[in-house]
């Protein structure tokens, strides 16, 4: 879309350094980058069509994973946990 190289470029930095990080953190830590999509409830409070939105149960399950789960050095979208 017009104007997110910006974005682009921090996500991507983001991404590249939680895979290097995780690799020097020893096998005790782990690092990840969570990906959210527009919370559903949120779109429907700003009168925006939640067609693509993912619930904010949904959300809460990916943020779970990101923090109790075993991946590391990963990119964690929610809309795989819905």
């Amino acid at each position: 879309m017009p104007g997110s190289a910006g974005i682009s470029m921090a996500n991507g930095a983001l991404e590249s350094f939680t895979k290097a990080d995780a690799q020097e953190l020893g096998p005790h830590k782990r690092i990840n980058v969570f990906s959210p999509v527009f919370v559903k409830e949120t779109m429907q409070t700003m009168g925006m069509d939640s067609t693509h939105g993912v619930s904010a149960t949904d959300t809460a399950k990916a943020h779970l994973a990101a923090i109790e789960g075993n991946d590391n050095g990963r990119t964690l979208d929610n809309r795989d946990f819905v």
